[in-house]
């Protein structure tokens, strides 16, 4: 591929053999060669054919507005994601996670903070996302001096899961996700005889857990198990809600074939119990 544009220090514009026109990523590769020169494949962290014009727009539009570090930091913990996850991840990932890390800093240097309220599900559903998160977190303060809550990792290792699906996969996931969601928060309503707050931040955190709950269920993903105090606890605390979970049980038990763990039973009875008492 030979350079025919330097966007920034990472982000140059090359033809490749056939003499089309792609995007090329690399650490330093926009100041360690000259106009005209051929790169090394050694130096070359990613390439993106133009004729994908999303994706490849988006990574010229962001080499324009953010300094290349940026892009060094995200395909440092790309690079780390793809040896720990040993999964493909969706090339869109490049341009989400470094836009991401970029905001993230602005809002860190302007004192704003934003409290991740998945903190606790991305920790125990995806917990190597979120090891990567915290990786992440220590090449941002390695590149940027900046150190960060431990609730950027859940941020960061977000943006991970997502990006494990493709676009197809992530429209079909999503319906059938969007379908045992609806059919869980009817079986809330029904048996509470109530109808549940859609504005309260409860109802965004049921809906969050059944979005984690549901893929998990699709994609046959275990939760460890919980035999012992908490889930006598949780039953005995919250009857109703227990009641609840175990229809909720039920419904997937007929529809999925599969019998959900206690560990999944605890965490939906706390859920209930929230967004009907606080609704």
């Amino acid at each position: 591929m030979r350079i025919i544009k330097k966007l920034n220090n990472s982000v140059v514009i090359a033809t490749d053999d056939e003499g089309r026109e792609t995007v090329v990523m690399g650490k330093g590769i926009g100041c360690n060669y000259e106009m005209g020169s051929v790169l090394s494949q050694g130096d070359v962290e990613r390439v993106f054919v133009l004729k994908d014009e999303k994706t490849s727009s988006d990574v010229i539009r962001l080499s324009r507005d953010i300094p290349d570090v940026y892009f060094d930091v995200s395909s440092r913990v790309i690079r780390c994601a793809k040896r720990t996850l040993k999964a493909e991840l969706n090339e869109h990932i490049y341009v989400a996670l470094t836009d991401h890390i970029y905001f993230a800093v602005q809002r860190h240097k302007q004192n704003v903070v934003v409290q991740n309220r998945l903190l606790w599900e991305v920790k125990k559903f995806y917990p190597e996302e979120f090891k990567i998160g915290k990786y992440a977190l220590n090449v941002l303060l390695e590149e940027l001096n900046i150190v960060f809550p431990e609730e950027e990792a859940g941020n960061i290792a977000f943006h991970l899961v997502n990006a494990q699906q493709s676009s197809d996969d992530n429209m079909a996931l999503s319906t059938r996700i969007t379908g045992v969601i609806k059919d869980i928060l009817n079986i809330v309503s029904y048996q509470f005889g109530i109808a549940l707050d859609h504005e309260s931040l409860n109802y965004s955190r049921f809906v969050t857990h059944l979005q984690y709950f549901a893929q998990r269920l699709i994609e046959n993903m275990e939760v460890e198990r919980d035999e012992g105090f908490l889930y006598d606890q949780v039953r005995s605390t919250y009857v109703k809600e227990f009641e609840c979970a175990g229809r909720i049980r039920k419904y997937i038990e007929k529809n999925f074939d599969r019998t959900i763990s206690n560990s999944e039973l605890i965490y939906l009875t706390i859920h209930i119990h929230r967004v009907v008492n606080r609704s």
